[in-house]
């Protein structure tokens, strides 16, 4: 086991990276209101080795709601339908 103890957590260095992927979700919201963006596409944007893995972390509900024609009924009719 090694002796080296973990550096002290940066605080301006989550801050900022929490900033970055709320920008990235937010980024990814406008593009599925505008239709510029699928839910597969989202999908594949979210992926692990890709850059954008923030927007993994998006809530579902938000990235329905995002999409043209489904609000906040629809969308929860299509969580239950899809038992999520």
């Amino acid at each position: 086991m090694s002796d080296t103890a973990l550096p002290p957590p940066d605080p301006a260095a989550g801050e900022a990276a929490e900033q970055k992927a709320n920008q990235a979700r937010a980024a990814a919201t406008e593009q599925l209101k505008a239709g510029t963006m699928t839910l597969d596409e989202l999908f594949q944007a979210s992926d692990a080795e890709t850059e954008q893995r923030e927007i993994g972390h998006m809530h579902v509900k938000h990235a329905l709601e995002a999409l043209p024609h489904i609000g906040d009924v629809k969308a929860d009719e299509l969580l239950k339908e899809l038992n999520v």
